[in-house]
């Protein structure tokens, strides 16, 4: 990604403007939520691609809200009660944590 710097442009370190390029997945805060679902998560990382990041918890599709290249936020699915796989999926491949 670049920024406008009166008529120089400078790339942000560690932020991508190509959607090909795959999708991290650094921090999930909270790390824990309720089985009965309705946890705000809020999921770090980079490389998500607007209108192109698909997230499930498990096998459920949660919709994404607020998202940047670097950060967005979701709520939780009803889900079983132990460890829940989280996977970011954008055109550039996916993430799992």
């Amino acid at each position: 990604m670049q920024q406008q710097v009166g008529k120089v442009k400078r790339a942000i370190p560690g932020v991508s403007t190509n959607p090909s390029d795959p999708p991290t997945l650094a921090d999930i805060t909270p790390a824990h939520g309720p089985v009965a679902g309705g946890q705000a998560v809020t999921l770090t990382g980079t490389n998500f691609v607007g209108g192109q990041t698909t997230v499930l918890f498990d096998a459920a599709l949660v919709a994404t809200t607020n998202l940047t290249t670097t950060q967005f936020n979701v709520t939780t699915p009803v889900h079983a009660a132990g460890a829940v796989v989280v996977t970011v999926t954008t055109p550039g491949g996916q993430a799992n944590g």
